[in-house]
């Protein structure tokens, strides 16, 4: 798989999912539109929350709070900072 220039593997290293091939996430997308589906949803563990929030909401949305909130704060810890858009050269 071909990274952007400004992306490493280290950094994806912490990544919470695997990166799927964009031929494959293209595959599973026209598959879907083939089966007429309403909603697309993958890999396997984006369908297992997903399933699992509708049962639980609560619980799952507790958790993936907990979690973006630890995240952020590694974040801030390494001093990683987001580019903001460069709106002067948007179209």
């Amino acid at each position: 798989m071909t990274l952007p220039a400004d992306v490493s593997r280290e950094k994806l290293a912490g990544a919470p999912a695997k990166m799927m091939e964009p031929s494959r996430a293209a595959q599973v997308i026209l598959d879907g539109v083939a089966r007429n589906k309403a909603l697309i949803v993958f890999p396997a563990s984006a369908r297992w929350l997903r399933r699992a929030n509708q049962l639980f909401p609560g619980l799952i949305e507790r958790g993936l709070l907990r979690q973006f909130r630890q995240r952020q704060q590694g974040v801030r810890a390494a001093g990683i900072v987001a580019r903001e858009p460069d709106i002067a050269s948007a179209p």
